[in-house]
């Protein structure tokens, strides 16, 4: 008994012991707790109460060079403003300037279980504004007008308008046109051309292109020598005809199924006579036989007369079978302005003038 007895004292006295080790061990970091001894956070702000986007927290490992998050935070070019913001990289306070870039690597030795914040910089870039894509109505195979609003800016310089042609053996109705889904029926490298265009219509976000490389560097596709061209006039420089005197105006275009010395393919302004449309070859203005008009000429689809130096701006189809061959213009139009810290041109967004059936000869 006695022995029992000093069992039970002595186990009562270690009791308290075990219960205190037991405490002192709950107290301690499991190993899913020990990131947090190790590492820290980084934080992006988007530093604009306008900007829209959510970006997640980074975890940064103390001691080793880690990869930022590409920036997807964007804000919108602000109603009326005659400037845009672009993503300029990543500073340490909200007024600072950009410290690091998109993806950088970097450590930022911060102590472990602390915050590190990364501050958007957003840049200001002039603007100009696009004809929205609603002011411009295609009402046939041959016609079409664009309404111009009168709300540029003193970065506006002129509309550019750009185009190139479709060879095909499919005759489409007037019912077609207008919809990007049939442009795949005229020609497959339409809908391709279009497919990479469709994007930045009317965006206010997918700004700040340079839309005169983009056009003239579309793939050349099968015999095609370049991308898309500048439309010209006949007898008139058209950056002039296009400046800021159009603004508030209509311009029509027209390709008259029945073409004759005084009347084919044309754009109006207003109601003043029409300017007579000409094929470019992004250089020049020549004219070789049978001439530059938006009429469909041998020489745009019969090999025995095609001169390669002068159908540049003409894709035929890849799938074309025997028969007819009709071609077809597609025409974006692109606002043109200055940019006078840098001296460089800037551009809006393009919108579409059209898809026109070019008429046969007389």
């Amino acid at each position: 008994m006695k022995e029992v007895s000093r069992i039970i004292k002595f186990t009562a006295l270690l009791m308290p012991l075990l219960f205190a080790i037991l405490l002192a061990s709950c107290d301690q970091p499991s190993n899913g707790g020990s990131q947090q001894d190790n590492s820290y956070t980084v934080v992006y702000d988007k530093n604009a109460g306008d900007a829209a986007g959510t970006m997640a927290d980074s975890v940064f490992t103390i001691g080793s060079l880690q990869k930022l998050q590409t920036n997807t935070f964007s804000r919108t070019i602000p109603a009326g403003s005659p400037f845009g913001y672009a993503f300029a990289g990543w500073a340490l306070s909200a007024d600072g300037s950009p410290e690091y870039a998109d993806g950088e690597v970097c450590d930022f030795s911060a102590s472990a279980g602390t915050t590190v914040t990364l501050y958007a910089v957003w840049k200001e870039y002039p603007v100009i504004y696009p004809i929205p894509q609603g002011n411009i109505s295609q009402q046939s195979n041959n016609y079409a007008q664009v309404r111009v609003p009168n709300n540029n800016n003193t970065a506006f310089a002129h509309f550019a308008i750009f185009y190139r042609i479709y060879v095909s053996d499919q005759l489409l109705a007037d019912t077609g046109y207008g919809k990007a889904s049939q442009y795949s029926t005229i020609n497959t490298y339409l809908a391709q051309d279009y497919n990479s265009v469709a994007p930045y219509i009317d965006s206010t976000t997918l700004v700040n292109q340079n839309w005169d490389y983009n056009f003239r560097n579309r793939p050349a596709y099968l015999d095609s020598g370049t991308g898309y061209c500048y439309l010209a006039l006949e007898g008139a420089n058209i950056d002039n005809v296009l400046s800021s005197s159009v603004l508030g105006t209509t311009i029509t275009f027209s390709f008259p199924s029945n073409p004759s010395q005084n009347e084919r393919p044309s754009m109006t302004i207003g109601s003043q006579s029409p300017y007579f449309l000409r094929r470019s070859d992004n250089n020049s203005l020549n004219t070789p036989k049978p001439g530059y008009d938006f009429i469909n000429y041998d020489d745009l689809w019969n090999p025995q007369y095609i001169n390669p130096q002068f159908s540049a701006d003409v894709v035929n189809s890849g799938n074309m079978v025997g028969g007819n061959r009709y071609t077809y213009a597609a025409m974006f139009i692109v606002a043109v302005g200055i940019d006078t810290s840098t001296y460089s041109n800037i551009y809006s967004t393009p919108s579409l003038v059209g898809v026109f059936l070019l008429p046969d000869p007389q």
